[in-house]
C-alpha cells in the first residue's frame, strides 16, 4: 500500500505493508525524489533483488547486521526526474552517496522509466503510458548504462508505433513513427522489424522490459476502463498496470498464424498477459500496490513514485 501526503513538489510517499509496517519512504527534493529504507527486516530482500547498497557501496545485507543503525541513515537512492521543459520524460534511479553537502547519484542507473501519452483518436482524451527497463536480478543485475536503458525504452516505443500503425503522441521520447521506422515493403513481406530483434537480444542479455497496459474507451461511460480485479476502486489518472513487453505482430501481418481468421485474436491474447504491477487508487491519497517477480518492493515503489507528475 502506498500513501501520499502533499502536492506536486512537496509530495511525500510511504510504502506500507498490510499490517502497517513502513518499508520505504520518498521525499521530493527539488526535481528529484530521495528514497530511503525504513525497515530492517525488508533490507536484505530489497537490496539483494534491486541492487541497492548502503551508501552506494558493496555493503553486507541482512536485517541483523550489527551496523544497521549506521547504514539505515546511509541507505538512500535518488529518483532523478526530468526538468519540466525536457523533451524526453525519462526518470533514472541511482544509488546515492553523501558527498559532504548533499546526496549525489553513484554508479550506473538501477532502473529507467519513460513516461509518454498515447493518442488513440483525435476525438478521445490522451492516455498516460509508461515503459520500464532495469537489469534482471535473475541474471545477476548486470550493469547497464543510462544510454543503453534509454535506447531500449525508445526502441519499445518505435516497435509499438510500427506494429500498431497508429501515431502515438508523446510528451517524452521520440515521436512515434518519426524515426527508425520499418520500411513499408519490409512489413508487407512479413518480416519482423530489426528493432524487435534488438529488444529480444537485450532481454536475453539480462534486461527486464515492462510496458503499461492501455485501457479501452467505454462509449457508455465516456471514460477509459481497465480491469483491476477489485484492487482499484476509484478512478484516477495514476491508476496503472505494467505487463512484460512482448512483440505482437499487426493483425494483417503474415507473421500471424494462418489459422487466426479473427484479425483481433492476436491482440486479444496479448491483453491476457498477467500484470507484473498493479497500482490502483482506493481512497484519498491511498493506493494499492501489487507486484510480482522480477519486480522487488524497491522497483515497484519507484514506479509508483514516478507517477506523481501524472
Amino acid at each position: 500500500m502506498v500513501r501520499t501526503r502533499g502536492k506536486k513538489k512537496q509530495v511525500t510517499y510511504r510504502l506500507l505493508t498490510e499490517s502497517g509496517e513502513e518499508l520505504l519512504t520518498a521525499v521530493r527534493r527539488y526535481d528529484d525524489f530521495v528514497v530511503g529504507m525504513t525497515s530492517s527486516e525488508s533490507y536484505a530482500g530489497m537490496t539483494d533483488r534491486a541492487g541497492v547498497t548502503p551508501g552506494g557501496g558493496s555493503g553486507s545485507s541482512g536485517g541483523g547486521h550489527p551496523d544497521y543503525k549506521r547504514w539505515q541513515k546511509q541507505c538512500f537512492s535518488l529518483l532523478r526526474c526530468p526538468p519540466d521543459d525536457a523533451e524526453s520524460r525519462v526518470y533514472y534511479a541511482y544509488n546515492a552517496v553523501y558527498d559532504g553537502r548533499q546526496l549525489v547519484p553513484s554508479g550506473e542507473p538501477l532502473m529507467a522509466l519513460a513516461h509518454g501519452t498515447l493518442v488513440a483518436s483525435m476525438h478521445l482524451p490522451q492516455v498516460n503510458t509508461m515503459r520500464v527497463a532495469f537489469p534482471d536480478p535473475d541474471a545477476g543485475s548486470p550493469l547497464c548504462s543510462a544510454s543503453y536503458l534509454t535506447a531500449s525504452l525508445v526502441t519499445m516505443e518505435q516497435v509499438a508505433a510500427e506494429t500498431s500503425g497508429e501515431a502515438a503522441g508523446s510528451r517524452g521520447g521520440s515521436r512515434s513513427g518519426s524515426r527508425g521506422g520499418t520500411p513499408p515493403e519490409q512489413r508487407r513481406r512479413g518480416r519482423r522489424p530489426h528493432s524487435v530483434d534488438n529488444l529480444q537480444h537485450a532481454m536475453a542479455g539480462g534486461l527486464v522490459l515492462l510496458e503499461s497496459r492501455v485501457p479501452v474507451w467505454n462509449q457508455r461511460t465516456e471514460s477509459y476502463v481497465l480491469n483491476f480485479h477489485g484492487r482499484a476502486t476509484l478512478a484516477s489518472s495514476k491508476n496503472l498496470q505494467l505487463v512484460p513487453w512482448q512483440y505482437v505482430a499487426p493483425p494483417s501481418s503474415p507473421l500471424n498464424d494462418a489459422t487466426d481468421n479473427d484479425s483481433g485474436a492476436k491482440r486479444s491474447n496479448s491483453t491476457k498477459r498477467m500484470p507484473t504491477l498493479l497500482y490502483g487508487k482506493v481512497d484519498k491519497d491511498t493506493y494499492n500496490l501489487d507486484y510480482q517477480h522480477p519486480l522487488s518492493a524497491y522497483h515497484a515503489f519507484l514506479i509508483a513514485v514516478s507517477v506523481a507528475d501524472w
